[in-house]
């Protein structure tokens, strides 16, 4: 499946992978993994929104924060974690949910790949 190259780079804002303690980025294997393609295809179009025009441009429904510094891009139920450093939102994993609310489980592993993005001296 062709999806999207990150970083995405436009006048707002920049998106970009969130690279864990392993040096992994878990959204991208996750993007180009298990992620249904319709639903990769709306996450990539929601991240090129947000690049060009901001988080104001989308939906309340397809991008909400969640906890803390951990926010959400999501498509059906599929929900891709993501954190702001400066002008960038860094995207850390994805899951497909099975509840309303986010389990415990993944809010925790978002929050500990952004620390650990960040302690890997935060980009690229």
């Amino acid at each position: 499946m062709e999806l999207d190259p990150l970083p995405l780079v436009g006048p707002a804002r920049t998106i970009d992978y969130a690279v864990d303690a392993h040096g992994r980025r878990p959204a991208k294997e996750f993007l180009h993994g298990e992620c249904p393609a319709k639903d990769a295809k709306s996450i990539f179009h929601k991240c090129r929104v947000m690049a060009e025009h901001g988080a104001n441009a989308l939906q309340q429904e397809a991008f909400t924060h969640e906890t803390g510094e951990i926010f959400a891009f999501k498509s059906f139920q599929v929900r891709l974690a993501a954190f702001q450093q400066g002008r960038t939102w860094f995207l850390t994993h994805g899951f497909i949910r099975k509840r309303e609310e986010w389990p415990r489980a993944e809010l925790a592993r978002a929050e500990r790949i952004r620390l650990e993005h960040l302690e890997r001296g935060g980009g690229r």
